[in-house]
């Protein structure tokens, strides 16, 4: 679909990032047909070609349980989208540390498939605030309504 370049195709098969990277692919789109970003002219076509060849390259090389080469891949994936994106309104979040939650992520559920989903996450937007953990331990939490999680947490 290269050939065709006003085709937006937003989102990916196995992701990581989820509505992350949907906010950054729509930026692109949305840049591209507002006129803000100039895709190259048909006679790049061959250009194009090459640089989704080059990330399919990169990602057939990854084993399917290397999460964190995975989580590689979609940063610098991002990265690569943000870098043609106009700054003003692309949307913002530290990338740095969203992979690295990504890797605990992954560490904790190998360190501990039962309790990994108790693990406290800090956010990507607001670096200060660290998620609420529950009182719960989730593998034994029957209740997932937002009013007994909030019944539930911890409180300092």
């Amino acid at each position: 679909w290269y050939a065709e370049p006003q085709l937006a195709y937003l989102g990916m098969q196995n992701q990581l990032y989820t509505l992350n990277m949907f906010d950054i692919q729509a930026a692109l789109v949305r840049d591209v047909f507002l006129g803000y970003l100039t895709l190259p002219d048909d006679k790049s076509q061959k250009q194009r070609q090459k640089d989704i060849s080059e990330w399919q390259a990169r990602e057939q090389t990854l084993s399917l349980d290397d999460h964190e080469a995975f989580s590689d891949l979609q940063t610098d994936y991002i990265r690569d989208i943000i870098s043609c994106c106009d700054q003003n309104t692309v949307p913002k979040f530290d990338l740095e540390r969203s992979n690295a939650g990504i890797y605990k992520f992954f560490q904790d559920k190998r360190d501990n498939i039962l309790t990994y989903r108790d693990q406290p996450f800090h956010s990507i937007f607001f670096p200060d605030k660290e998620a609420p953990t529950s009182e719960t331990p989730w593998i034994k939490n029957k209740d997932d309504s937002i009013e007994g999680f909030l019944q539930s947490i911890k409180t300092v």
